[in-house]
């Protein structure tokens, strides 16, 4: 019986290998991952503007115990008969300063002191410490630092035993360069010590703090994205009073609201659904009553013919409500295909298909030149002005003034980059309680037996062709809608304009 075991292949990672390098991949680019990064590297730059001072002080202070350590050197020659040592004693006495030679010039003539070999060798560099400046101290370290191994300098100092005298030395620059290097190396660590200790402080007091409610809402979000009608996916809101607190606050209200609106549009798709195969069917209904209402049309009968106008009436405003609100109920309307409209003929075939030429209560003004024209659909146009002007005629037929002719009236003019057509009436007006909510679908009709849907629907079209349909005025003396609507060279410049 063989066992079996795993194969691995080789150039392959196992699934753990692989899912712990995606882990560091995404720590690496995730904000936690940049914001360690950033403390860290921004900690060894600030350890960098320290290091460049600190090496220059660490040589300065190096070269100041040298010239020391030279000075009480050769005032053993003070004690010395005639100032004179043993070779022995000299090769001591420099060998424990660190230097090949060193001389004490003093600022009395004659007083000068000076030990060395017999051969001391020459200095490749001098350096005077008593001039020296910040800048020249610090170029002059990292010419140490690079430079130094293997070479002579001679340095100048004050004397601390002696005022106003001056010390003079000439050293080997290697041990100078070996100490700055070892140096540089304790700093090195210890700024790397300093800069993993901070960026970790400030890496784990972020991701309490910051980072990690910033990935609880992007969850949230990402989550609420994927079911948006899953209450369990509201983020919920901390008592945080910083940022975070206000995002996941506003968070939690938007998705809220927006469930709720998600909510009630389902309800309302559910609602047209049934309102359109009940209207379907209430059509048909309807259709078979309007036969019937023909037939009784012919009977020669003073009831019949005093009733029978106002059950026609009725039934002809409930199929134009069932055949508007299908309307309404469709997907968008197509979009506009702008032509050259003969506006006068237009409004001619509204008054006719509305049986205005010979109306017996009502009359129609086409006050429109017979040259003009406007950039427009025509079928949408056509179907604007209809629902204004029959609009227009409900309102003057149910409110009809005693000893007043009802007029309607079809004004067009131009102005700048629009066109205006005005279409106003001498009724009595639109209350000013449905004002607000004139343009509204199903809102409350401002004439009884109205559908509330032509308004909204001529609206809809104007908006589609980019213009603005209002109410201009209205009160005692009537009501002006006005439908204004760009010309063709204002929406070529508008597509040629950035």
């Amino acid at each position: 019986m063989t066992s079996s075991a795993p194969i691995e292949i080789s150039g392959q990672e196992s699934p753990q290998h692989k899912s712990l390098l995606e882990r560091l991949v995404a720590a690496r680019h995730s904000l936690s991952g940049r914001v360690m990064s950033l403390t860290l590297l921004v900690v060894l730059l600030a350890e960098v503007f320290i290091y460049v001072p600190s090496i220059a002080n660490y040589r300065l202070m190096w070269l100041e115990q040298r010239l020391a350590s030279a000075q009480i050197a050769v005032l053993a020659l003070e004690e010395a008969p005639e100032g004179m040592v043993s070779e022995d004693l000299t090769d001591e006495l420099l060998r424990n300063a660190n230097v090949f030679s060193v001389a004490l010039r003093s600022a009395t003539f004659g007083d000068d002191l000076y030990l060395s070999k017999d051969m001391p060798p020459e200095p490749v560099v001098w350096e005077d410490l008593r001039s020296l400046s910040v800048p020249g101290s610090i170029v002059n370290a990292f010419e140490t630092l690079f430079r130094g191994k293997g070479r002579n300098m001679g340095v100048r100092g004050a004397a601390k035993f002696r005022p106003g005298s001056t010390v003079e030395i000439v050293i080997d620059e290697t041990p100078l360069c070996a100490a700055m290097i070892d140096y540089s190396w304790n700093i090195l660590r210890l700024s790397l010590v300093i800069g993993l200790a901070t960026a970790l402080f400030v890496y784990f007091s972020l991701m309490r703090l910051t980072i990690r409610p910033i990935e609880r809402i992007t969850r949230s979000m990402e989550r609420f994205r994927q079911h948006p009608d899953d209450s369990r996916y509201i983020i919920e809101a901390s008592d945080r009073s910083d940022e975070v607190g206000r995002t996941e606050r506003g968070l939690y209200e938007m998705q809220c609201d927006l469930q709720a609106a998600l909510h009630q549009r389902a309800r309302l798709a559910e609602l047209g659904t049934a309102v359109s195969k009940i209207n379907h069917d209430l059509r048909n209904i309807l259709t078979s009553a309007q036969l019937v209402s023909d037939q009784l049309a012919r009977i020669d009968d003073p009831k019949v013919r005093r009733l029978g106008p106002k059950l026609f009436s009725a039934i002809d405003r409930a199929v134009d409500l069932c055949t508007d609100t299908l309307k309404y109920g469709r997907a968008a309307e197509a979009s506009p295909h702008i032509s050259k409209v003969a506006l006068h003929v237009l409004v001619d075939d509204v008054q006719t298909l509305l049986g205005l030429e010979d109306h017996k209560d009502i009359t129609f003004v086409n006050a429109v030149d017979e040259t003009t024209s406007v950039d427009a659909d025509q079928d949408q146009l056509y179907r604007i002005l209809m629902n204004l002007v029959r609009n227009a005629v409900q309102a003057l037929t149910i409110a009809a003034v005693e000893g007043r002719r009802s007029e309607i009236r079809v004004i067009a003019s131009e102005t700048g980059a629009m066109s205006a057509i005005d279409i106003c009436d001498n009724g009595p007006g639109v209350p000013e309680t449905i004002r607000g909510d004139l343009f509204k679908p199903f809102s409350t009709s401002a004439t009884p037996g109205g559908t509330g849907l032509g308004l909204a629907i001529a609206r809809e079209l104007t908006e589609a062709h980019g213009g603005t349909l209002e109410l201009v005025s209205s009160g005692g003396e009537g009501s002006c809608f006005r439908i204004c609507l760009p010309t063709a060279r204002a929406v070529k410049r508008a597509h040629v304009e950035p």
